[in-house]
């Protein structure tokens, strides 16, 4: 029976990607100061999507990883998968990610998220929500509608893992992840 351990992310929350309307000018989703409209966004509200449960949360320094090299340490679990939220932005993006025991990589694999902008998505992740519209630095932009993507990473067979490293790529984000267990 598969059991599944939403990750508490607030500890590594680095960017703004989610900013009320009368303080858009501190959205950080894109080069261009681009957020999604935070009074639609889920915050600390349980969610499922795809069956997988997971955690949106809020910091000081942010509501989303940008994705910048950060390894993720948690208590050992023999892994099946691990669940993402996120999206990327400038473009549809994939880059690595490396999983650990003991300090040794036992996997390595691809997250590939589809842009915040893209209408369809460009890899094998799907819809997780669709925002009505777009902040930008000017204000609301009706014109976009930023999209929340699921990505599902599964291992061949499970692993030992207490932790996984995202590669340097500041132009994904992570939102929220959720670790699928045997």
């Amino acid at each position: 029976m598969n059991s599944y351990i939403p990750l508490d992310l607030k500890a590594f929350l680095n960017n703004r990607g989610c900013t009320l309307l009368s303080e858009n000018h501190l959205g950080a989703l894109s080069l261009m100061g681009a957020s999604f409209p935070a009074e639609e966004f889920p915050f600390d509200k349980p969610l499922t999507f795809y069956d997988i449960p997971f955690e949106l949360k809020q910091a000081e320094t942010g509501d989303n990883i940008e994705c910048t090299e950060q390894i993720i340490s948690f208590a050992p679990c023999m892994m099946k998968g691990l669940h993402i939220l996120g999206t990327s932005s400038n473009t549809d993006l994939f880059d690595d990610i490396l999983f650990f025991h003991k300090g040794v990589v036992v996997h390595r694999s691809k997250l590939y998220l589809s842009s915040f902008s893209s209408l369809v998505p460009a890899f094998s992740d799907r819809l997780a929500l669709t925002l009505s519209y777009l902040h930008t630095r000017t204000g609301r932009y009706d014109h976009i509608k930023p999209k929340l993507w699921y990505y599902s990473l599964k291992f061949p067979s499970p692993q030992t893992v207490e932790s996984f490293q995202f590669a340097d790529n500041p132009s994904m984000h992570v939102f929220a992840m959720t670790i699928e267990t045997a």
